[in-house]
């Protein structure tokens, strides 16, 4: 197939050769080698300084290919048009503190490095807080519609919250994608499996999804959640592991021991939920705990899927009732939620599949969305479908 462009560069080695792009394929010569690579697999190319560099992706992995050359323009222009016919202009929000503390670092060591050989524009925000900025928010979905986040989920949902308040318009205009430097990272999971390499070649390569949001009304507040709404031991124990941050991941097994060790604690409230089938629930007494969630909310370090059977995508949530089991029960349990879910079967666990639901407390309750912590005496929790697009491919990865 005759190419559609060429440029004559050198290798490191000084052997000259020439740079080939078809329609199909970027390939060259190298020591009597060929070098081919489709161009699914070609991120970007840029001339600059009589050096052009290439970036590729195979196998989970990311190559950098540098030629030295006269005059790369024309070839950088077509190669650009190729991959990215409509450069975008990325927002991008990195949490340093979040999980542990390397967004930063995988920000500029591999993020960035891989950006800048494309002809996409990008704009960088730092957050500690539980706020972002009006002005920011304000240019959501106008100056910016894509956006990635570097952290949990918890900083995405944040950043969707504030969205919803105050520039609710903006969620049909924008992109979404988040790239694993949090605790969990469960939304990054279900996107792009347990790869940032892989969120990252899904973000260049413009694979969507439209998947749902959920809505949650407590006492005091209006949120938006991607993952998960838990009330007690999966509300209480993070809350407790938040006060002693600075331990990094060991702060949850130092409460989840704490929690072994210490009087067991139930819960009074009153559950109730339409069901996918239209049918109402509805139970009041002690649980464990309470979770309702919108995907796997499966963990990046580990085996552990709350809800096998959710997906992002798929119009209803899951949730997951524990009964007033003891230390006991509960540790068989949670080697079973960390076994992919094996937990559905065990007979102190009613799995539900809802449209909607409400739970009451007697008193103020710790409430867990998407790792982020509120006090509530009642929440209300309905689906959003097809609310928002996100970056990633919907795969069986695990």
């Amino acid at each position: 197939m005759k190419p559609l462009d060429s440029v004559l560069v050198w290798t490191d080695k000084f052997q000259k050769t020439s740079l080939n792009l078809t329609s199909d394929y970027l390939y060259w010569e190298s020591n009597k080698r060929l070098y081919a690579y489709h161009l699914d697999e070609v991120l970007g190319g840029k001339f600059q300084d009589s050096i052009f560099c290439i970036v590729t992706f195979r196998k989970s992995k990311f190559k950098f290919f540098k030629f030295s050359c006269e005059d790369g323009v024309c070839f950088q222009n077509t190669l650009s048009l190729t991959l990215n016919s409509h450069p975008k202009f990325f927002l991008i929000i990195y949490n340093p503190i979040s999980g542990t503390g390397t967004s930063k670092s995988d920000l500029f060591n591999i993020f960035l490095p891989i950006l800048a050989l494309t002809p996409h524009h990008y704009e960088i925000y730092e957050t500690t807080s539980q706020a972002y900025p009006v002005s920011l928010i304000d240019k959501i979905g106008n100056e910016f519609t894509d956006i990635v986040i570097l952290g949990g989920d918890g900083t995405l949902h944040l950043l969707l919250s504030a969205l919803y308040k105050r520039n609710r318009l903006s969620l049909n205009k924008i992109r979404i994608a988040i790239l694993p430097s949090g605790s969990r990272n469960s939304l990054s999971v279900e996107l792009n499996g347990k790869s940032f390499n892989k969120g990252v070649y899904n973000i260049l390569k413009n694979y969507t999804i439209l998947g749902d949001l959920m809505l949650v009304d407590t006492d005091d507040d209006v949120l938006l959640a991607t993952t998960a709404v838990m009330c007690g031991l999966g509300a209480d124990l993070p809350y407790e592991a938040e006060k002693i941050r600075k331990y990094g991941l060991f702060r949850f097994a130092i409460v989840g021991i704490k929690a072994l060790i210490m009087p067991w604690k139930h819960y009074f409230c009153s559950f109730s939920c339409e069901k996918t089938d239209g049918e109402m629930l509805e139970r009041v007494g002690n649980f464990l705990g309470i979770s309702i969630g919108n995907n796997k909310a499966q963990n990046l370090r580990n085996d552990e899927m709350p809800f096998p059977f959710a997906h992002i995508n798929s119009g209803n949530m899951d949730a997951v009732l524990i009964d007033p089991i003891y230390k006991l029960m509960f540790t068989k349990l949670f080697f079973q939620i960390l076994n992919s879910g094996q937990h559905v079967n065990n007979p102190a666990i009613t799995y539900i599949k809802l449209k909607k639901g409400e739970i009451k407390f007697q008193e103020n309750s710790i409430l867990n969305i998407d790792g982020e912590m509120y006090s509530t005496k009642k929440v209300k929790i309905e689906i959003l479908k097809k609310a928002l697009k996100y970056y990633g491919k919907l795969e069986h990865f695990n």
